[in-house]
This record gives structure tokens, sequence and C-alpha cells, in this order.
């Protein structure tokens, strides 16, 4: 027996420590799980270890094992009436072990079909508990007993044993997990950010699992806007922490979502599908910065209210799957399906387009926000995933796991090693479980047929109201502003995205009205001081066609797209009276070509507009003096000089003396 094999051990000694079980107030201790074998095989030893606190002298620890389960709800119905198919003999705890100073190793042989029986032990040694199996794959309920002193049980832990066979050859099931990272909206109206520790903590406890298990794929819910804060941050700190979700998340593991969090459908029903669209892209522009590829899906999750109308816009947009709640679809029918199917299905749009879609399992979510230590949580849930696997093994199915709350991050780490060490389970991106995942049949499952449909069930939006409004005509004010201003297109303009941020969910209505206030104040104070116009002055100049020299100064740190508007009585424009021009910052000398049609002072009205006439920048008003004639009056004047110079040489020539 010392020989027989030690498979797939997964420590759950950082649950543990994470979050140790609170000891009983009882005097008779109490006991919990520190670690156990993720799997074991025919031949194999399924290794569990406790810690004991608290105990009194000579109390023991048993451990039974119960007939294994058929159907994963078996796992939540406790082990009352069960079989039990193995009982070890009680084991004395030591000193040590009474105080929780050190773990109590249990162990149990495998012995199946495929193992030999074992042979007699030196009788020095202790023999292993053998538990006789079929080889086939089960999962086996297995309860850890404290009892003290006179047999009488004080505290149990409860987990579950997993026999696979070695080498088993069907594809793993795909285990999407969805993580909430709510931070709230960082952008302030005065263009300031808020982050900080309490924004953070999120996020940072996140972190620190994923890089415990930097090979898991762990899709994140969170908004593109607290992305931007943390890589635009000018704290070391922050940007570290972005520089690492960075090194652990790829494009594939963000939703496609909107810069910030919106009720999409309420902006559709509000015929706003090119605005939310930009909302959108600004939020894609975000996830680029995880692209690993050229191109990444566009996977979206959707909300409670999106109704057929919504999807079509999904489709428009160019979204390729979704990934949605359970309980935002019509139930199936329950007499040809007995549990949710975890394979793909579809959802049809108001056009009657259709999108592949899966949908989160919320049974799950009970064990991630469970009050029982976290180690017995997960493993409890990998117990019930492991059975999904089992029962239905010639099937591609994935599971989405998506909970609102996360009570530990202990459970967490439990969850995600067991999973990376089971062979039946494999975590996937919501992309990669689309692609794996097979249509479940309309008939049922292990039917042939056309894909299951499933119907949504739209909860009723809140009407955007007087926002839509305030919406189109900061749209509109922006839109005049940014013509004017050349700047980066690779980056969001300041304006633009406290526009964004003020169609956030989180916040109120009198919120949102600041955010857009502040774009007025910002346009009024930065075109209000933008452009010098040139000083009003007389400018003489000579010639019938000529430059007029303007001096504009640009005070902006970015060029100025502009348009000179001319307007004089006296003065011709060559090339328009509408003249577009470029300001780069600083002194900008320019010659506008005129033409005089009189001689004289001309006054001239100059003004400095947005390309789309509707923003001014300033005026002046110049006086252009010239000096000039009409081609008739060049050769009245030519005719006259002649006569003039005719009569001269005459006069001098009747005036030479006779000789």
């Amino acid at each position: 027996m010392a020989d027989m094999k030690r498979l797939g051990w997964l420590l759950l000694l950082v649950a543990s420590v994470l979050a140790p079980r609170v000891a009983s107030a009882q005097s008779a201790g109490s006991i919990e799980l520190v670690a156990q074998s993720a799997w074991t095989d025919d031949g194999g030893i399924f290794d569990l270890q406790v810690r004991v606190a608290g105990a009194e002298s000579g109390s023991t620890v048993v451990m039974r094992v119960h007939e294994p389960l058929n159907e994963r709800l078996q796992v939540r119905a406790g082990v009352t009436g069960r079989p039990v198919l193995l009982e070890t003999e009680p084991l004395l705890l030591d000193e040590l072990q009474e105080s929780s100073n050190e773990v109590l190793s249990l162990e149990i042989a495998l012995v199946g079909p495929r193992t030999p029986e074992p042979e007699p032990l030196d009788p020095t040694e202790p023999e292993l508990p053998i538990l006789r199996i079929d080889g086939n794959p089960a999962v086996y309920p297995i309860v850890i007993e404290l009892r003290d002193n006179a047999g009488e049980l004080t505290d149990s832990v409860r987990t579950h044993l997993i026999e696979l066979p070695r080498g088993l050859s069907q594809a793993p099931m795909q285990v999407v997990l969805v993580l909430p990272v709510e931070m709230p909206v960082t952008l302030q109206p005065d263009g300031s950010r808020t982050i900080d520790a309490a924004t953070l903590e999120p996020l940072v406890t996140t972190l620190d699992l994923l890089d415990l298990h930097p090979n898991a794929a762990v899709t994140l819910d969170i908004t593109p806007e607290n992305l931007l804060a943390l890589a635009e941050s000018n704290d070391s700190e922050v940007t570290g922490l972005f520089d690492r979700l960075r090194d652990h998340v790829s494009a594939d593991e963000l939703f496609a979502r909107s810069f910030v969090d919106v009720d999409a459908q309420a902006w559709v029903d509000s015929r706003l599908e090119v605005e939310l669209s930009e909302l959108v892209d600004a939020g894609e522009q975000v996830r680029a910065q995880f692209a690993v590829a050229l191109t990444s899906p566009t996977i979206m999750f959707p909300q409670p209210t999106t109704d057929t109308s919504g999807i079509d816009w999904m489709i428009d947009y160019g979204t390729q799957g979704l990934v949605i709640h359970d309980e935002y679809l019509v139930p199936f029918d329950r007499g040809v399906f007995a549990g949710q199917p975890n394979g793909q299905f579809l959802v049809t749009a108001e056009s009657g387009a259709t999108l592949p879609a899966l949908a989160t399992n919320r049974s799950y979510d009970r064990y991630f926000v469970a009050e029982e230590p976290p180690a017995e949580a997960a493993n409890r849930l990998l117990a019930e995933l492991a059975i999904e696997a089992i029962e239905e093994p010639n099937q591609r199915r994935a599971i989405v796991l998506a909970p609102d709350d996360i009570a530990s991050p202990a459970f967490l780490n439990v969850l995600l090693s067991g999973i990376d060490r089971l062979p039946l389970l494999r975590t996937a991106t919501p992309a990669e479980a689309l692609t794996l995942a097979d249509f479940t049949p309309s008939g049922g499952v292990g039917t042939i047929g056309s894909p299951l449909r499933r119907n949504l069930a739209p909860q009723t939006t809140t009407p955007l109201g007087s926002y839509r409004t305030e919406y189109f005509q900061a749209v509109e004010a922006i839109s005049s502003w940014n013509a004017v201003l050349i700047a980066d297109a690779a980056t969001m303009d300041p304006l633009t995205e406290l526009l964004f941020v003020s169609a956030s969910r989180q916040l109120d209505a009198s919120q949102q009205l600041s955010y857009i206030e502040q774009i007025y104040s910002i346009i009024d104070e930065q075109k209000g001081s933008a452009v010098i116009s040139p000083a009003s002055d007389t400018i003489t100049l000579t010639g019938r066609e000529t430059k007029l020299p303007l001096v504009i100064e640009n005070t902006m740190s970015v060029p100025l797209s502009v348009v000179l508007l001319l307007d004089s009585e006296k003065l011709a424009f060559p090339e328009g009276n509408e003249i577009p021009i470029v300001l780069f910052p600083g002194t900008n000398r320019i010659e506008l070509p005129i033409e005089a049609l009189a001689s004289g002072d001309s006054p001239i009205n100059v003004q400095i507009f947005s390309p789309d006439r509707v923003v001014r920048l300033g005026s002046t008003e110049l006086v252009v003096r010239t000096f000039a004639f009409s081609g008739i009056g060049f050769v009245i004047g030519g005719a006259a000089i002649g006569v003039i110079l005719i009569w001269w040489w005459r006069h001098r020539r009747d005036e030479r003396p006779v000789h």
C-alpha cells in the first residue's frame, strides 16, 4: 500500500489563512478543512487535512464516506439517510492536535477493478482504510466528525471525494467565471479623479487572486471609465494596478460595454442608437489596450431591460455573442428540460436575426455568499460541477458563474485551484465557451434538431426624460467646439469624457446635470480667451492689388481650425470673403489678398468663427488706407504728364540763344 498513487493534490492552506474558521465557543472544540486531494483514481490515495481547535483531552476524529451522488442537487441535500460505505476507526488526538498547533492528516486508499488486492503491511505501520470503487467517475460525500471523550459529536466538516479514471478522455466542461469589480465613477465634474483606497479595494482583492492563478481565465465586469482612470492616474501605485491588470487580463476577458454603466435599452427606446454606439466605441478603445491579437470578439453582457430591439442594436453594432443572466429570459419548458441546459442557444431580435448566447447558472450563486467556511463551500461547488460534467460526458457544455456578490476571496482561491486540477473542468473566456459549447437542441439534451431559442423577459426601463434633450444640446456644443480644436484623435477629449460620464446610471439627475453644466463652462472659458484678435488700427497700403497683414494670437496648446469672415464695401477679396485657416499655438502672421475698389479709407470687418460658423471667437474693425487708381485714371494721368513734358521741351527749345 505504501506505493499507491497520490493524484491531484489541492492546497487549501491559503483559504484557511485568509478566512480561518471561527472556533466554537464550546469547550469541546471545532474542526476545519485545511487541504484535500482535488481528485483520486483507481489505486490512488485520497489525502485530507484538518485542523482541530479547543478539543478536550481524549477527543477523537472519525471520517465517513457515503454512497456516491447521482445528481448535483444531492450535494445540497446533505448525507442524512445516505448509506455509509466506509467509516474509519476513531483517531485519538494527541496534545498538539487538540490545541490546533498541528494539522491532522487523514488518508483513504481507493481500490477498484484495476488495483490488485493490497498485500499485508508491516505490522508496525498503520493500515490505510480502503474504499472499494467500481472505477467509474463518481463523487462521494465525506463527513469528518470531531467527537469528545464520551464519543459525542461536537463539530463536523463536509466535503467530497471525486473519483476519476486515469487518462479520462472526455472533453472538459468550460467554466466561465465572471467577477464583478464594482467601483464608483472616478471622473468628477471639475475634471479631477477620485481614486482612494476604498474605491480600489475590490480591484486589489481581484488582482491578488489573479496573482495566485495567473493561467486561469477570469472575466471581469468593470467599466472602461474605471480602467481609464487607472491608466491615466498620476499615482504610480494606481498605474501599477493597471499594469498588473494587463498582465493577467486579456481583451477577451472583458465584455464589450459602454464607457460607463447605462441602461442601453432606454437609449435605444429614445432613438439614441448612434449615441449609444459612440459610448460603446469609447469603451472599446479602452478594451483595446488589453488586446493580445489584432481583433477580439465582441461579447456583450445584456442588462435586465434588454428587449428584442436592443438585440437588433447589438447585432448592428457587430456583437458576436451574449452572456445573459438566466432570470432575464423566459423560463424554458420544464417538461423538456429537467434542469438548466448548459449549451448555447439563440436569442431572437425584433428583426428576426439571432445571436448565440450562454445563460448564467444562478443556482450556484449561493456558494459565493455561503456562511459556511470558504473551503467547504468551494468544495461543494466543485462537487456539483464535477457531477454536471460526469452526467453528460459526450456533450460539449459551458457553465457560466456570474455572482452578484462574493463573500470571500479565499473561496475563489479554492474554486480556481480545484478547476485547475480537475480534468473534468476548464476555465474559459466567454468567447471560448461560445465557440466550444454545443448548441442545445430544442427537443432537449440528447435529441437531434434545431437549436434551442429562448425569449427575453425584459424588465421596464426608466425613460431618459429631460436628460435626452440636455445630452443632445451638449453634443452640439461639443461638436462645434471640437471642430475648432485640432486634437489627437486617438485620445478622448475632456469634454466628451465629461459628457459620457454624465450618462452613468450611478449618478442622479442633479449630478448628471452638473457634468453638462461644466461642459458649457469650459467651452465658454476656452472660446473667450482662445484667440486674441488683431487690434483696431489704420493700415496704409499702396497699389490696387495688395495683401492685408493680420496678426492673430492662439492662446491654446493645440492648433485651432477657424474661418475668417471678411466684409468691406470698398475692398474686394480675390480668394473669397470666407477664409479657412489653421492657427497654431502662439503668434500667427497672416497675409490676406485684397483689391482696392477706390483710393482712400476703406473700413473692413474681420470676424473669427468656428468652421461650422456657430462659435464666434473674436472680431476686429480695421481701416485700410490705399493710394490706388483705376485703369482710366492711369490713361488720363499719363496723357497729362505727356502734354506737360512736350510743353516743357518746346519751351526750353524756344529759349535757346540764336548764334
